[in-house]
């Protein structure tokens, strides 16, 4: 039953904040935070979303405007909503707010509000193909590479370098920029791979337990 996976996922993934022994552990909490995300994907026909988004032109100027005033939040009200920030990562427990409940109502509110922003996004990024459209169908090995080039970074004190150097203004620009570059060169097709074969494995360990 569709409902009740997707009510189940929401619940466990607002109740693991009460438990701070998951942490980082496994990813348990990352996995069971986003679950809700993975599962509301997996159930969805993406060929009627995308019709039903485009249908209308109110819906893309709402979330053009969506887009707009969450960008302008985040530059120039960023202190003023930087406390949701351990909400979002999806590995911290509620004991990082003072009262577990705030945290628990944070996390309502985040995934309201990441509900409103992937649903703004996709009212306005165009249907058709562009050069860098493939890409999009090679996140898994940015998502598991970036953090080992991440780690190799932070271990040689870039980061460091890069605030003392060019200063709080534009270090941090900089930076975004490099993650920005990281992201187009683990999309290249020679590191996919991997991931693929890996995939093709898992599948095929599936279908013989399947006939099994």
């Amino acid at each position: 039953n569709r409902r009740f996976v997707m009510v189940g996922s929401i619940a466990a993934a607002l109740a693991i904040g009460f438990f701070p022994e998951a942490g980082d552990f496994l990813a348990v909490s990352r996995v069971i935070v986003y679950f809700p995300f993975f599962i509301a994907g997996y159930y969805m026909n993406p060929e009627y979303l995308a019709k039903s988004i485009k249908k209308r032109r109110a819906v893309w100027v709402a979330g053009a405007v969506c887009l707009i005033v969450f960008l302008l939040i985040c530059v120039f009200g960023i202190d003023k909503i930087y406390f949701i920030r351990p909400m979002l990562t999806g590995r911290n427990s509620y004991m990082a707010f003072d009262m577990k409940w705030e945290g628990l109502i944070v996390r309502i509110l985040v995934f309201v509000l990441a509900v409103i922003i992937s649903f703004a996004v996709l009212a306005v990024v165009p249907r058709g193909k562009a050069w860098f459209s493939s890409l999009g169908t090679r996140t898994l090995q940015v998502y598991f590479l970036h953090r080992i080039v991440l780690g190799v970074m932070m271990d040689l004190g870039i980061r460091e370098y890069l605030m003392q150097t060019c200063g709080e203004q534009v270090w941090g620009i900089i930076w975004l920029l490099l993650g920005v570059a990281l992201t187009f060169v683990l999309s290249a097709r020679c590191f996919q791979y991997p991931f693929v074969w890996l995939e093709q494995k898992i599948g095929q360990i599936v279908s013989a337990k399947g006939k099994l």
